[in-house]
């Protein structure tokens, strides 16, 4: 039996605060060429790192303001 795999790539540009978010081993900017014009480029790994700090922030806000919420009664 022949089962057909469709597979979508897709390739988007954000938008981020002009900092150097990753370096290399030379500790310059990584960058790559898109679309004629040299990027700087930030890898996957930096962004998951972010998520996960967002993430971790969040859930000791929440904490906080359960804990606040609960000395006022």
């Amino acid at each position: 039996m022949k089962t057909n795999k469709n597979f979508i790539n897709f390739h988007i540009l954000m938008s981020h605060s002009p900092s150097c978010l990753n370096r290399d081993d030379m500790n310059m900017q990584k960058t790559a060429t898109f679309g004629g014009k040299t990027r700087v480029r930030i890898s996957s790994q930096s962004l998951k790192r972010a998520i996960r700090k967002v993430l971790i922030i969040r859930r000791i806000l929440a904490n906080l303001r359960y804990e606040l919420a609960n000395l006022k009664h």
